[in-house]
Parts: C-alpha cells; structure tokens; sequence
C-alpha cells in the first residue's frame, strides 16, 4: 500500500510559509508641487499643492524648507497644501522633500513691496504763471498725495490740454510757447485726478545798454580783412586801407601792443580758414578798387608769427569762403568770375578743383559736415545779387539738394572775415542767420547739423527795429561761444549812426531741438566806428570785438577796433 499521507503533510506545510510572507511596500516615484513660481507682495499669502506619487504610496509625507525665510516662510497646512507667507522684497526658493529624502520639487517665489494706492492727489495751488523766459526750458510741477506712505505713483499719468503752450515730457514739463492750458494729473482709471491751469504770458524781448570799450587802434585802417585769434593774440591781415588799395600787411595785438607783419601776398575779401594743427591759411582776394581776382594762398604759423606761401588755388576768387578738414582745405566762391568747388591736399600739397556748382556764388558759406565732406550754400551770387543758389546746397561729396526750410527762408550773406568756425556749436553743426522770403525784415536761425537743416524756434521773433524806431542791419554772422553755449549775431544801425547792437542767443536748448532765449543789447552812437565792412571777432573774454571797417565808401577806412559786452 502507497503512503500518501506524509506527502499531503508536506505540500501543507509548505503553504503555510508561502502564506505567512510579508507584502513589499510601495515607493514615492514622484513629487510635485503646483504652481511652479508664486508673486506675492509683502504681508500677502499663497498656497502650494503637493502631489506624490504613485497614490497607494505607503509613505506621503514630506518636509519643506525655505532658502530664504526672511523673504518667505512656508509651512505644511495639511497632508497636502503647503502655505508661504510673504516678509520682505527679494526671492526665495520653496523645496519639497518625500519623506524618504529620494524625490524633492521646488516653487520660486518672488515677493513684490505692498501696493498702497494713492485715493486722493492735489496741487499746492489753482493756478500758476510760468515766466516767459522759461520758454524752451522743462520745469517741474510739485503735487501732494496721500497716503503718505502710498507706492504707486509710477502708475500716475500727465496730460496737456494745449500741448503748444506746454507739453509733457518724460522729463517735466516743456514750456512751449504763450498762452494758457490746463494741466491733469490722475490715475489708469481716472478715479483720482487733479488739475491746474499753467499761463504762460507773451514774451517780450529784453532790450540792454551794452558797455563797450576802445582798444588799441590797428597799426593801419583797413577794411574787409582777414581777422582771428590764435590763443590770446588777435591777428588782422590784408584788406584794403585807404584809396581802396590792397595791402599786404598784418599785424597781432598782444598785451596791448601792435607787432607788424609782412604776407608773401596782398589779400582782401580774402578766405580765411583756421586749421587743425592750429595754422591759418588766407587765401585769394581781389585787387585795387576792388577789381580782379588772385589765387595766391598764405599760411601764418602762430609758433613764430611768420607767412609762407602755399602752393596757389587752381581759381583765382575773391568774395568766397572756406573750411578745413583736418588740415585740408576747401573753398567755394567767387567775384564776377567762374566758381567751383575745390581742395586743398596738405598730404600732396596742393589744389585740386573738385567739381563745379549749381550756381555761382560770392561769399556763400562753406562748412564742413561730416569727416571727409562739406556743403556749400548761399544767398548772393558772383555780382552781389540774391540768387536762387540760396536755395541749393551743394556737397564736396554727394548730390546737390534743396532743403524744405529754403523754400521760405534764405541764408543771411555773411561777410568776409567770417569763419566756419565763428558759427560752430558742436561737431558739424552750426548756427546760421536766415531771412524770411515772403516778408521783408522778418529774420530767424537755422541749425545746420550735417546736412540736415531746421528752423530755430525762439521765443520771441528777432526785432527789426529799436525801441526808438531805428531800423536794425544784421551783418549775418554769428560768433559762437561753446563754453557759455550762446551766439552773438552783430548788427548795426540802417541810418548808419554807428550804433551797434548784439542779439544774444541762448542756444543750449537748441541742441535738443528745444526753444532758444533771445536778449538784445544796444549802445549809444560811436564817433569813429564803421558800419559796415568791419571785421568781427570774439575776444578770449567772451566779449565781441568790431574792427576797422569802411567810413561811407571803400576809399575811406578806419582803423579803430572796440570790444563789447560782457554780456
């Protein structure tokens, strides 16, 4: 007989370990927390949602910890929700860690300050006058608010209801011209506002006596002369003297004392271009009584106070003018002859015509406008006529063009012993005096930056006459102080009482296409002072200087020089 029995015992006993083993737990695979970042503002609290994975694991807890406490504290609010309750401005990081330190997941919190909004604002006042010499200056409006500790000013929104009396600018508000506008100050919604009105009163030019003071009277009379400073030493040269003759003599005043000097050439309405290393070429001119041209070009070395000659133009002019590139040279120009643009190499030494001109010109000016270029306009051709060349600008290099701003206005005829640098306010810009085509003695300033022209907005129109009714002659020239950021435009009586006036310009607000100041100034009749065909210069002192000139024809000149201002 088979025995069963032990065998059913074994198979028994072995179903009896099989059931007694443990279960295997089961493990976090994964950890989340919901949202990833988190804005708060100071004092506010959120809330952080904790998911672990898988969801029968046996183990779901967790810690949680702060990178910065000080910013933000985080502590667990139940078996799933974390709270952060933000402290101060900054960033902080919230982690999550499973309780087994294998799965962790982080939130980035930023805490922004407390909005306190404002819920009332007002000015100290209804209503306020600005002066009118604040016309192209920005000014600030102080206003009150509260509360007093509110943060969102940032959010508050100026408006203008004539923005052509007073506009509103990131930086203030630009005083634009007379009249009145009503300024309001409020908030995205409109739910707080404040409002002022702003008058501005009708500017009127300032009208000053102006001083003036006799220098030392030049060692000869002479007219339409070269005339410059080199550091503190004024130096005149050529011209013509009396009888209407060309001379060749220059002198420089130092210290109150006349030193002469000899040109290889007689030069008058000569060219005169100052130099980058600080030499001054004088170029050309006409002869005897005006008539005849000359192409002879001498250079003064202010290092030994002597003339040589340069190599001669290719053209001879008179009346014309020029600029320097570096220590290059380019001149444009003429008197009843040809005209044409040309330039001087210093690299080759010598001149080169370069091309011709739309239209002829006499004494146009001549600037440079840009590293290797210059333009060339004016408003007089070779017989002293007004020409239509006022209205084309020609370049050394490029096209010629018609500025808008020609169509209404033209260039003012400068004199001879003008300079491109007397206008010069900054690099290739320049500030000119123009005339109104469409109405007699109506005058006004032009930028010239590069090759780009626009109207000067002043604050008041440039008078034409004095408060005594005298007429007003403008010459044209402008003497630029960069330091004081101003120019001095020269005129003189239309009666020909040699009285002088000087229109300062405040151009410092021009540079930012701003409004510019104007104040006249004026002097008494001066016995023995021309009016017309002077020389102009401004001094080291910042005062303006009239030299020589012509007494009531070319064959009589003078050789007194007076210094005005200061200003």
């Amino acid at each position: 007989m088979k025995r069963i029995l032990p065998l059913l015992t074994l198979c028994t006993a072995l179903l009896a370990v099989i059931s007694c083993k443990k279960p295997v737990p089961v493990a976090v695979t994964d950890i989340k927390v919901e949202p990833g970042t988190l804005s708060l503002e100071v004092e506010e609290t959120g809330v952080l949602a904790v998911t672990i994975s898988p969801e029968n694991a046996e183990n779901k807890d967790f810690t949680v910890t702060s990178s910065k406490p000080s910013v933000a504290s985080a502590e667990k609010t139940g078996d799933a929700q974390i709270k952060v309750t933000a402290l101060k401005e900054g960033n902080a990081t919230i982690a999550v860690k499973s309780a087994d330190g294998g799965k962790t997941a982080t939130c980035s919190v930023t805490v922004a300050a407390k909005v306190i909004p404002v819920d009332r604002i007002w000015f100290d006042f209804e209503e306020d006058e600005v002066a009118a010499s604040m016309i192209g200056h920005i000014f600030q409006l102080p206003i009150n608010f509260s509360p007093e500790n509110a943060t969102n000013l940032n959010t508050l929104t100026a408006t203008s209801s004539n923005p052509d009396v007073v506009e509103v600018t990131e930086e203030g508000l630009l005083v634009v011209g007379p009249g009145s506008t009503v300024i309001t100050l409020s908030n995205a919604d409109g739910s707080v506002s404040a409002s002022c009105t702003i008058t501005v009163p009708t500017p009127v030019i300032e009208w000053v006596k102006m001083e003036y003071e006799k220098l030392p009277d030049m060692t000869i009379p002479r007219s339409d002369m070269a005339i410059f400073y080199s550091g503190d030493e004024l130096v005149v040269a050529g011209g013509h003297t009396n009888g209407f003759r060309t001379t060749d003599n220059a002198g420089y005043l130092k210290d109150g004392n006349w030193t002469e000097m000899t040109m290889t050439a007689r030069h008058d309405n000569q060219a005169t271009v100052i130099l980058e290393n600080g030499k001054v070429a004088i170029l050309g001119g006409t002869g005897n009584g005006g008539s005849g041209t000359y192409a002879n070009v001498d250079l003064y070395d202010p290092g030994n106070h002597s003339f040589s000659a340069l190599p001669a133009m290719k053209t001879s002019r008179g009346l014309f003018h020029g600029t320097a590139i570096g220590n290059d040279i380019v001149v444009s120009g003429n008197w009843y002859s040809s005209d044409n643009i040309e330039r001087y190499s210093a690299a080759d030494n010598e001149f080169t015509v370069i091309k011709g001109v739309s239209s002829n010109r006499s004494n146009p000016y001549v600037l440079r406008s840009a590293d290797n270029n210059a333009i060339v306009f004016g408003a007089w051709d070779t017989r002293g006529s007004t020409s239509s060349a006022a209205c084309v600008v020609d370049q050394l290099d490029g096209e010629s063009f018609i500025p808008d701003l020609f169509e209404e206005w033209k260039p003012m005829y400068v004199p001879t012993s003008f300079k491109s640098t007397d206008c010069q306010i900054g690099d290739y810009k320049y500030l000119i005096g123009l005339e109104n085509t469409q109405t007699d003695f109506t005058y006004g300033l032009c930028l010239v930056d590069g090759n780009e022209f626009s109207l000067v907005k002043t604050f008041v129109r440039i008078p034409h006459r004095d408060p005594d009714g005298n007429g007003i002659y403008y010459n044209g020239i402008i003497l630029v102080d960069q330091s004081k950021q101003v120019g001095y435009m020269i005129a003189c009586d239309r009666n020909r009482t040699e009285k002088y006036y000087v229109l300062k310009i405040d151009y410092a607000q021009v540079l930012t296409r701003g409004t510019a100041n104007l104040t006249i100034y004026y002097s008494d009749p001066i016995d023995d002072i021309a009016a017309g065909q002077s020389g102009y210069a401004l001094m080291p002192d910042g005062r303006v200087m009239v030299a020589g000139g012509i007494y009531n024809s070319n064959s009589t000149t003078y050789q007194t020089m007076y210094a005005f201002g200061p200003f």
